[in-house]
């Protein structure tokens, strides 16, 4: 730290005079600066630039996260293959990489549908089914005992769906934690429809249960309710859960594929 001397020493020429030393008026002499007061002052312009830029770039960040959930269902099998391969070793640290491998999916699981040209929305899904199972739902459509599964993140959510999809040939049936599991179970067994609209939770305790006709074998595509994010910005893939019942599906249904709305 520079001392008092230093601090006068600022190249200022000071004049007396010889008769009574006294400093001559005409020279002004300069203050010195506040360092202290300075230096806190620039820090806290930094701290609060700084502190501006970091909120910036998580806004960012969110936003593009958000885009990414919403456009995740366009893209190609080998791209979902390899973003769900980063969350199943995210939710496993502890395996080896011989473990993990029996967890990955394959491209071959997953039908690409990034060239359904429609808006990905609650009102367009009963146009999607028919597109895209036009022997289940369209003109064309035949006589099978199988079953289209939509699987969504919630109760409500799966409520939307069964109402997005009256119009359909038998329309939906509905399987959710609030129906009695007796009532769920008879109602699979007599109706006529071919679409279930279930939550991943509902599907698991549906397919233990010894009574219900329902089975892997018996689900002829899985329909991943992809796109939908609820208030918290939270996607279907984001519960590692839903990953897990999907992967055992396709383990004991060979023929099974998974289609991303």
């Amino acid at each position: 730290m520079s001392t008092l001397a230093d601090d006068l020493d600022d190249g200022l020429e000071y004049a007396y005079n010889s008769s009574d030393n006294e400093v001559d008026e005409g020279v002004v002499v300069s203050e010195p600066e506040d360092e202290t007061t300075n230096g806190k002052g620039k820090r806290k312009r930094d701290q609060g630039s700084s502190k501006e830029k970091l909120k910036e770039k998580k806004k960012i960040k969110m936003q593009y996260d958000i885009e990414h959930k919403l456009n995740f269902s366009k893209e190609q099998p080998d791209v979902i293959v390899e973003e769900l391969a980063k969350k199943i070793r995210q939710h496993n640290k502890d395996l080896s990489s011989l473990e993990l491998s029996e967890l990955y999916f394959s491209k071959d699981d997953f039908v690409y549908t990034g060239d359904y040209p429609h808006k990905r929305n609650l009102p367009g899904f009963s146009k999607f089914l028919k597109t895209t199972f036009p022997r289940v739902f369209g003109k064309s459509r035949r006589n099978t005992s199988k079953y289209v599964l939509v699987l969504s993140q919630s109760a409500i959510r799966c409520c939307d769906i069964h109402r997005a999809t009256r119009d359909l040939p038998g329309s939906s049936l509905k399987l959710i934690k609030k129906n009695k599991m007796k009532n769920d179970i008879e109602l699979i067994k007599r109706a006529k429809s071919h679409l279930l609209s279930s939550t991943t939770g509902r599907l698991t305790r549906l397919l233990e249960e010894e009574e219900c006709t329902l089975t892997p074998d018996s689900i002829s595509a899985i329909v991943v309710d992809s796109s939908y994010l609820d208030s918290k910005k939270i996607s279907y893939w984001d519960d590692y859960k839903n990953i897990e019942v999907i992967k055992n599906l396709l383990k004991e249904n060979k023929l099974l594929k998974v289609y991303l709305y």
